[in-house]
């Protein structure tokens, strides 16, 4: 018992079927063992010693249902997670070598389950870990869109002010040069009070018009500038 203790070390399932096949063949003298998991269609052989494959242990125990020189010891039956053990020999099986088998094969089938439920518990950190930076990801996401769309919105409001009152600059001109033009020495588009040098107004748009025309000078080089001009207003 002491020996088969021994399987409860084994840190990995392939040091597991190693020292499983070595105290089947050394304390028991086995011929063949092996264990299957799972159920048909999906059952593996896992740790097989005298069967080459899953076909050949299943046929054996078929042919050799009635003798007594094979042991199949079956846990978890009909689940996801069943276990079939299968120990052979050459000779008939005592009653004391098929107790010492059935504490092998318990010893086994704990381990076996101890590495299920350590790679069910990976699987699920690592589903957890996969969950929680897709969330970072879209958080990250909704952060940036919340930043774009104020860093849109802070840019698009002096923008369109400026735009606006772009335009109203652009119309206010093109109104008062069409003013200026209509009005120069012809004597049309006189605004009676405002035109007229009479007028108590009259002085109020001369000063208006010098300052337009300073502004505009750049762009009117060929229009007369200063007292010039406003003779002409005169």
């Amino acid at each position: 018992l002491h020996e088969l203790s021994a399987l409860a070390l084994a840190e990995t399932r392939e040091d597991l079927a190693q020292e499983a096949i070595g105290k089947v063949a050394r304390l028991f003298g086995a011929r063949g063992f092996a264990v299957l998991s799972g159920l048909a269609p999906r059952q593996e052989m896992i740790i097989a010693s005298g069967f080459k494959t899953r076909e050949e242990a299943l046929a054996r125990m078929v042919s050799s249902s009635r003798g007594e020189n094979l042991l199949v010891l079956v846990f978890n039956e009909g689940e996801f997670e069943q276990d079939v053990m299968v120990f052979e020999h050459s000779r008939p099986i005592d009653d004391r070598t098929r107790r010492l088998y059935n504490v092998l094969a318990r010893r086994l089938e704990d381990r076996l389950c101890a590495f299920r439920q350590e790679e069910r518990r990976r699987r699920m950190e690592e589903a957890l870990r996969e969950s929680q930076e897709q969330l970072l990801q879209v958080r990250l996401m909704e952060s940036i869109g919340q930043m774009a769309t104020g860093i849109a919105h802070e840019i698009n409001t002096p923008v369109q002010f400026v735009g606006d009152n772009l335009q109203f600059l652009k119309g206010a001109f093109e109104e008062l040069m069409a003013a200026c033009e209509a009005g120069g020495g012809t004597g049309k588009g006189r605004r009676p009070g405002l035109d007229d040098p009479a007028g108590p107004h009259h002085g109020y748009e001369i000063a208006c018009g010098e300052r337009l025309l300073l502004v505009m000078g750049h762009e009117h080089r060929g229009r007369p500038s200063g007292a010039e001009d406003l003779g002409h207003l005169g």
